[in-house]
């Protein structure tokens, strides 16, 4: 990857971050806003695989799923 296509992914990330939780969730606050961002974007998406939204979907609702069944 590009110095310039990585510093763009970069600010992408920071930007995105600061709407959809997407690092670890550490307390019960960032998990019932990650619940809460997820159960939106399912709203948003719908059945639609092609949104583009969709993948975001997907990989939030399989960490959460992960997260929930570790026990």
């Amino acid at each position: 990857m590009l110095a310039h296509q990585f510093d763009q992914v970069i600010r992408d990330y920071r930007r995105l971050h600061t709407l959809v939780p997407l690092g670890t969730l550490r307390t019960k606050k960032d998990y019932a806003r990650a619940v809460e961002m997820l159960d939106a974007i399912l709203d948003e998406v719908g059945e639609d695989e092609k949104h583009p939204m969709a993948e975001l979907a997907d990989a939030k609702g399989g960490r959460l799923h992960f997260l929930v069944n570790r026990g």
